[in-house]
């Protein structure tokens, strides 16, 4: 619709590939068992999730705040409306599994098990680029969904 709102898109897709491209790396590099991590590979991979989930919660918060804006019902109605959307539900979990890890020190999903499945969903973030004139994206993301889901279990 205008020049700046596709820099925000286009930033934003750029942020997306590099976090799922440090979501492949993490594991790689480092292992699995972040317990023998050492101190400059957590506060390194700390950092990354910090930075992700900062960027991430900023994102989510205006596109409620978009679509409150735009939306003819209520305010609480359109917020309402707007958690019905699969996507945004995956993003709100994908975010929230950073903070309860990092910043309230509850690994809830770690121990649920479910910490994986958050990830997985930030990956699916990828799934957005399709509507931006990359075709191709859907069937990688899935691929990559497959491949790092079999990994992480």
């Amino acid at each position: 619709t205008s020049c700046s709102a596709a820099v925000i898109v286009y930033g934003m897709m750029c942020i997306v590939v590099l976090s799922v491209g440090v979501i492949i790396a993490e594991p790689v590099i480092s292992g699995n068992d972040k317990e023998a991590y050492s101190s400059e590979e957590y506060a390194i991979w700390l950092g990354f999730d910090i930075f992700f989930a900062v960027v991430f919660t900023l994102e989510l918060l205006l596109r409620l705040l978009a679509h409150i804006a735009i939306s003819p019902k209520a305010p609480c109605m359109a917020g309402f409306v707007f958690f019905t959307d699969p996507m945004n539900v995956l993003d709100f979990i994908a975010i929230t599994e950073i903070y309860f890890d990092h910043v309230f020190h509850l690994p809830v999903l770690r121990t649920l098990l479910l910490e994986r499945f958050a990830r997985l969903g930030r990956i699916m973030k990828l799934c957005r680029l399709k509507s931006y004139g990359c075709p191709f994206v859907a069937p990688l993301t899935a691929t990559l969904v497959v491949i790092l889901g079999t990994y992480m279990l």
